[in-house]
């Protein structure tokens, strides 16, 4: 996907209803490339002032949905909807140039020959220069971009790139403002403070924000919902830690977190396994299931009582060990995480212990481990 930066304004005369109600909403929307079906009836909605997070691993669907609510991709079928009013539906398309959203794509785009003040104050042609002025300085002393204003996109880190990508983004004040893997470039110290310093700027001024990740981490950390895409189709939709602690599927259990699998039928709203018996009593009786659990979730004890297991390797993680057991029934190892304890040597005998409100019992999708 080529990356840019584009910033427009709203269509003159568009209604604003007094009536509370989504900034951004998505009713069904279907994106068809020939036979691929890029997007496969998509709804969700997002409130003024949320940030969500869209995420999903590569060619899920993230990065057309965020083309259809900019406009820069057609809905095949459904509708799309900006602060209410119908922005693309089968007999009605906004230009991208008349939605007042904003887009900051993963390289930032910015200007070459410009400098970082002509780059923030790019979308605000047409306005006095006070007015300019005032703004593009404001936002540079915000973003501590100030003393780089007569300097050119070259001379700064990838970091400051991307600050002055989301003041151009801000300056002419969007209603929603569409981010594609905006920190995929930096390396990992800069991303959490440059994540953190832009999601404090979007919170204060309470812009709706929809960014795409392929990071689950990056996506509960950034976000107050999180939207979970695979194969064009939305898996789940729902407050971060609703997601995390209640997957839907046992893809979405293994896709926001490493877990354990392992199989089993639901019988009289319960399921056993070789780890125990955990209930299930939201599943159909005699439906198979799949049992997930977190590595946090089992834990080494020292009662003869636990399950019996080996350690078949350990690896030290820094503030953790990660650690992988032979367990009697499990036809593969069975992964632990231990914090704050002696290293376990290959062939150490450990008892073992599942926490059952960490585990989680869901329908077998038939996605492969």
């Amino acid at each position: 996907m080529t990356s840019l930066v584009s910033v427009v304004d709203a269509p003159r005369g568009m209604p604003v209803s007094p009536v509370a109600m989504p900034m951004v909403a998505v009713d069904r929307v279907t994106v068809a490339f020939g036979d691929l079906l890029a997007l496969d009836g998509v709804s969700l909605e997002v409130e003024t002032g949320e940030i969500v997070s869209l995420v999903g691993p590569s060619g899920s669907g993230k990065s057309t949905l965020l083309r259809v609510i900019a406009g820069i991709t057609r809905p095949t079928r459904g509708r799309v909807r900006l602060a209410g009013s119908e922005v693309a539906g089968p007999a009605t398309f906004v230009e991208p140039e008349h939605r007042r959203v904003g887009l900051v794509f993963q390289d930032y785009a910015l200007f070459p020959h410009l400098t970082i003040a002509a780059n923030v104050a790019f979308g605000l042609k047409g306005l006095d220069r006070r007015v300019v002025r005032r703004t593009v300085g404001e936002l540079l002393e915000r973003f501590g971009l100030a003393r780089y204003a007569e300097s050119y996109p070259h001379m700064l880190s990838g970091g400051e790139r991307q600050r002055v990508a989301l003041a151009r983004a801000l300056a002419p004040q969007p209603r929603v403002i569409l981010m594609d893997e905006p920190f995929s470039g930096l390396d990992s110290r800069l991303r959490d403070r440059v994540r953190q310093e832009t999601l404090d700027v979007l919170r204060e001024t309470h812009t709706t924000t929809l960014v795409v990740t392929h990071d689950p981490s990056e996506a509960m950390r950034a976000a107050d919902r999180v939207a979970l895409l695979h194969d064009g189709r939305l898996i789940q939709y729902g407050p971060v830690e609703e997601v995390y602690a209640h997957p839907a599927t046992a893809f979405a259990a293994r896709f926001l977190s490493e877990v354990n699998e392992l199989s089993g039928t639901c019988c009289c709203g319960r399921v056993d396994t070789a780890l125990g018996s955990f209930a299930a009593p939201h599943l159909p009786e005699a439906s198979p299931v799949r049992v997930c659990i977190r590595p946090h979730h089992v834990r080494v004890t020292d009662r003869p009582t636990g399950i019996p297991a080996m350690v078949v390797s350990s690896e030290f993680l820094g503030e953790s060990d990660r650690m992988m057991l032979e367990v009697p029934g499990l036809d593969r190892p069975l992964c632990l995480r231990t914090f704050g304890r002696a290293h376990m040597a290959p062939g150490h005998r450990v008892f073992l212990d599942v926490d059952p409100a960490g585990v989680v019992v869901v329908p077998d999708d038939d996605r492969p481990a």
